[in-house]
């Protein structure tokens, strides 16, 4: 998830107005979706309390706000 150089929170802003976004910002949110969908079959195979189990639930708990 370091791939995307921000943390859900600092897409949390975009999150809640994505339908006012231009075409390309709209584009990159779906494709963060997309690699958060990818991703959430590893999260069996991580440590529970592992950091990037925990980094990937943070994830996907924002993943029902992207477009």
């Amino acid at each position: 998830m370091k791939v995307l150089n921000r943390t859900p929170e600092e897409f949390a802003s975009s999150f809640r107005n994505w339908q006012s976004l231009e075409r390309a910002d709209m584009l990159e949110l779906r494709t963060i979706k997309n690699l958060i969908s990818a991703l959430e079959i590893l999260l069996p195979y991580l440590p529970v309390n592992g950091e990037e189990a925990s980094t990937l639930r943070e994830w996907l708990s924002v993943r029902p706000l992207l477009p």
